[in-house]
């Protein structure tokens, strides 16, 4: 397979401006409202985990100040460090759900005859005398007589878009 050439100034980025500017709204509501959940779990077990923590230095406090020391010093590190799984875990999930939806989001947007012959313009021009086919997940793939190929499947659409998104931008809070 190859991978797409760039376009002439304007043409590829006018024909998936749409797609784009789908998938980054999409992306970017999704993001927020991952976000707040995750943030929103985050602190629901952080306030369990203080409370035990509370809890594990009142008694380290009963058995002697220098056990109480390192005890309170490596509960809030296994507190920290779950604390940061269930984020990491967090972000993990809402990455595979952004996928999955934008997956459906890009479905829809070729099922308009516009969007759809565009991108087949598209793959037409970037592999001259290929021929277009459908692909069984609603998108398309240009194959010329002596085996070259441009994947425009949805899946391989929505796996070149992500990736070159500002991940930290969909975290972030500001």
């Amino acid at each position: 397979m190859t991978a797409l050439v760039a376009a002439p100034e304007g043409t590829a980025a006018a024909a998936l401006e749409p797609l784009r500017a789908a998938l980054l709204a999409r992306a970017t509501a999704e993001a927020a409202r991952v976000r707040a959940d995750a943030e929103a779990d985050a602190r629901r077990r952080l306030d369990d985990a203080r409370h035990d923590a509370d809890r594990l230095v009142a008694d380290a406090r009963d058995r002697g100040a220098a056990d109480a020391g390192w005890v309170l010093a490596a509960e809030e590190t296994a507190l920290r460090r779950s604390a940061r799984g269930v984020v990491l875990a967090a972000q993990r999930d809402a990455w595979e759900r952004l996928r999955r939806e934008s997956r459906v989001a890009v479905r829809a947007l070729l099922e308009e005859s516009g969007v759809r012959d565009g991108l087949a313009a598209l793959l037409r021009t970037r592999l001259p005398g290929c021929s277009v086919r459908d692909t069984e997940d609603g998108g398309l793939v240009a194959e010329t007589e002596d085996g070259r190929s441009v994947d425009a499947s949805v899946e391989a659409l929505v796996d070149r878009v992500l990736p070159g998104m500002d991940g930290e931008r969909l975290w972030s809070t500001a």
